[in-house]
């Protein structure tokens, strides 16, 4: 039997990426297809990032974020610990365009991964075309979308 869900979810979110880690494993077992939907949780975050411990003073990134690696490692999820957090409105609009050309579960992971696993600037236009280049779309078009508001 086919199981159908639809996850509201954002790349800075670490229950997101953890349980984005949970549905692939899940996945190995049943028969399951997932919509991802974009659900921007932070649009105040500027576009150069900043400090996780600025938006949330009452601990540090390596406390929140190690809690999550304990966590998310049964399910193949690392989280860095590094204090950065930056903006995911460019990276979610391009994962729109890896939809329309079916790319979307390597685009996602790949975003999820730099942003969490790598603690990347995922609104850098340049780490995008490089994640769209890694997993066969046409990074010039993508970001020719994103820029011109296709998927606003």
């Amino acid at each position: 039997m086919k199981h159908t869900m639809k996850i509201f979810a954002d790349y800075t979110c670490p229950f997101c990426f953890l349980g984005k880690g949970m549905v692939d494993q899940l996945k190995k077992e049943f028969e399951i297809e997932v919509n991802w939907m974009p659900f921007e949780i932070h649009p105040e975050v500027p576009l150069l990032g900043m400090k996780i411990t600025d938006a949330f003073p009452d601990s540090t990134a390596e406390e929140m974020l190690g809690s999550f690696n304990a966590k998310g490692n049964q399910y193949g999820v690392y989280y860095s610990g590094k204090d950065a957090m930056f903006n995911s409105h460019k990276a979610l609009l391009a994962t729109e365009y890896a939809r329309d050309n079916g790319k979307l579960a390597e685009f996602h992971s790949e975003v999820f991964k730099a942003y969490f696993t790598d603690s990347i600037n995922i609104s850098d236009t340049q780490v995008l075309k490089e994640i769209a280049t890694r997993v066969g779309l046409d990074a010039d078009e993508m970001m020719q979308k994103v820029e011109d508001h296709t998927y606003e």
